[in-house]
């Protein structure tokens, strides 16, 4: 079924709550949660998980290089820093 059990959107029409667990914010598809969307890859929500948990549940991977963690947490570090710089300009 491709209805949100919680709230009852339809997710095939592209319905979805953002104040719903299960539903999580989007549809069928979303950005990948793992970059915000940056690689470009698009996850599949995985139905039966999604349902059965009440939460919002992704199939997808991620198609940005994986670097080793000390450099994922500066480049987050990073980011997080240009987007905060950004927003305080933008105020």
């Amino acid at each position: 079924m491709t209805s949100c059990f919680t709230c009852g959107v339809s997710w095939s029409d592209s319905h979805v709550s953002l104040d719903c667990s299960e539903c999580g914010g989007y549809a069928l598809e979303r950005p990948c949660p793992e970059c915000d969307g940056v690689c470009g890859a698009v996850w599949k929500r995985d139905l039966s998980m999604s349902h059965a948990s009440s939460k919002a549940r992704w199939e997808g991977k991620c198609s940005k290089q994986q670097k080793p963690k000390g450099n994922l947490t500066s480049s987050v570090s990073q980011e997080l820093s240009l987007k905060l710089e950004k927003l305080s300009a933008n105020s």
